[in-house]
């Protein structure tokens, strides 16, 4: 069994491995109260307590490190939070009668990539002049498509035999934020 042993002077403990995220020294984790390390005084056997925040979902190790003690390790995974928005993800630009792969994807608040729990039907609206499709050969248009459960993106496919730019949008008859994306076809 370990014994916690307090320690004979202050010790600042280095705290790594944050990845896109941060510690704190405050539970609201906001900024201005970003810390690298934490100090253990005298005669105790731990710190205060510190946080953790991070927007992006990860793997990390999070290490607290002190010079002759052994480093203490956590893996620890930041998890995408609940699905909130969808981005069309794609060329901005693409050759008149060209068909060329669009991705469709739904978002946390912090743009990553989170699952849908249900299929999530997909309407996609202001292709001017092009038309979407379902397939890389561009043979069977769409105005819709679905994300299935469990997932996160769609491919859908564009072509417009039209030189113009449209402004396509794709939003869900649910609660995520739509998305838009200029494509010019030249």
């Amino acid at each position: 069994s370990s014994v916690n042993s307090p320690v004979s002077s202050n010790v600042m403990v280095n705290l790594s491995g944050v990845g896109s995220g941060n510690f704190y020294s405050n539970s609201a984790c906001t900024g201005g109260n970003e810390i690298t390390a934490i100090q253990i005084s005298s005669g105790q056997h731990t710190s205060n307590n510190f946080y953790f925040k991070d927007t992006q979902a990860e793997a990390l190790t999070l290490s607290a490190s002190f010079a002759g003690l052994t480093t203490s390790n956590l893996a620890h995974t930041v998890s995408p939070g609940t699905p909130n928005k969808l981005s069309l993800q794609g060329a901005p630009a693409l050759q008149v009668g060209q068909c060329l792969a669009y991705s469709v994807e739904v978002q946390d608040a912090f743009s990553n990539p989170s699952n849908v729990g249900a299929n999530t039907t997909i309407n996609i609206t202001g292709q001017a002049s092009g038309s979407f499709y379902s397939d890389a050969g561009c043979s069977s248009s769409i105005s819709s498509s679905s994300i299935t459960s469990g997932t996160n993106q769609k491919t859908i496919y564009f072509k417009n035999n039209t030189a113009e730019t449209a402004n396509v949008t794709v939003d869900d008859p649910g609660s995520l934020v739509a998305s838009t994306l200029s494509i010019t076809s030249q």
